[in-house]
């Protein structure tokens, strides 16, 4: 393989509901290699564990692979198989929600609901990673993941980042997982 995924490929489209559980995977795909040495009509072959959508995100993520022209004994690749397995690992620490004194009330989250969202009845998931500090603060915070895309979900749960607390020394100077669910009331 010439190129393949990084790190923030990898991360950019780890699974939603995988990264809301802190759960990690694996998936394996089976493709052929096109003249362009991209790869094409990719399918899962296998994804642990099941049901959270870690074969989706290795098709996904296919479309960054480009192999190298010729294997090392000089055959060329166009139009062979390849299996490629691929391993997702979480980057901030997964965190429990008991090492937290304070969190997003549902009256803070609907306050940043966003208004596209509420319009279509859509609801939505959200990972904020952040930093922890010694008082219990969190900063620096960014956005993982989020979905669905395209209706500020995201953007949204940014602004809850200032009604997030964890317990006195709880994760100082590391980098956390923090998972925020948009529903609406029913």
């Amino acid at each position: 393989m010439a190129k393949g995924p990084t790190v923030a490929d990898m991360l950019k489209f780890y699974p939603t509901e995988a990264m809301i559980h802190l759960r990690e995977g694996q998936a394996v795909i089976k493709c052929s290699v096109a003249s362009d040495l991209a790869l094409k009509d990719c399918a899962v072959v296998s994804e642990e564990p099941l049901g959270f959508q870690f074969g989706a995100a290795a098709l996904k993520l296919s479309r960054l692979f480009k192999m190298k022209p010729t294997t090392p004994d000089g055959q060329s690749v166009t139009g062979t198989e390849v299996t490629i397995p691929l391993a997702f690992k979480l980057a901030p620490i997964p965190i429990s929600l008991s090492a937290f004194d304070k969190l997003p009330s549902t009256a803070d989250i609907l306050k940043v609901y966003p208004h596209q969202a509420i319009d279509q009845g859509k609801e939505g998931d959200v990972v904020l990673q952040c930093v922890g500090h010694r008082d219990g603060a969190v900063d620096r915070c960014t956005v993982w993941s989020q979905a669905p895309d395209g209706l500020g979900f995201g953007d949204a749960a940014l602004q809850l980042a200032q009604f997030i607390h964890l317990k006195p020394n709880m994760a100082v100077g590391e980098v956390l997982a923090v998972p925020i669910k948009f529903r609406l009331a029913r």
